[in-house]
């Protein structure tokens, strides 16, 4: 009997589909993670702009809806847009993923304010939407993991 070198085409078609199978197990439990980390980062932020805007109160006795003379920006190159209504650079950031249709809700008067981050997070064209308040209240109000 002759010692076989190799593997059999059957077994290599074999591996491959098992390979296949793992992988479209895998893939979307991944990019669910991908996603809930990127949600993450956007409450990290949002957290962030609640701080700014009460030193902001605490020393000129009002919210504003600028971030340019809140002198605010997210940590690091975000996928989310963060601010208020308006215009670029003025009132939000605009992140790598280019949202830029941030709810009315999203303003800042003297004596309240909903800042917004959102983003298009898996591409389906639904936004994720989260507010923080000047309460410190994190919302979402659009929810595009699910």
């Amino acid at each position: 009997m002759t010692m076989r070198k190799g593997y059999s085409l059957i077994e290599i078609m074999i591996v491959i589909a098992m390979i296949g199978a793992l992988l479209m197990i895998a893939m979307p439990r991944y990019k669910n993670f991908i996603a809930k980390t990127r949600r993450t980062e956007a409450q990290v932020n949002l957290h962030n702009l609640y701080a700014a805007e009460q030193a902001f109160w605490a020393e000129h006795g009002k919210y504003t809806n600028s971030l340019q003379e809140l002198g605010w920006r997210p940590e690091g190159k975000s996928k989310y847009s963060y601010g208020f209504s308006g215009q670029e650079n003025l009132n939000y950031i605009l992140g790598s993923l280019k949202s830029t249709v941030f709810p009315a809700q999203c303003v800042a008067d003297q004596d309240h304010f909903v800042a917004c981050a959102l983003a298009d997070i898996d591409g389906d064209g639904k936004f994720d939407i989260l507010t923080i308040n000047q309460n410190n209240e994190l919302e979402i109000m659009s929810d595009d993991l699910k």
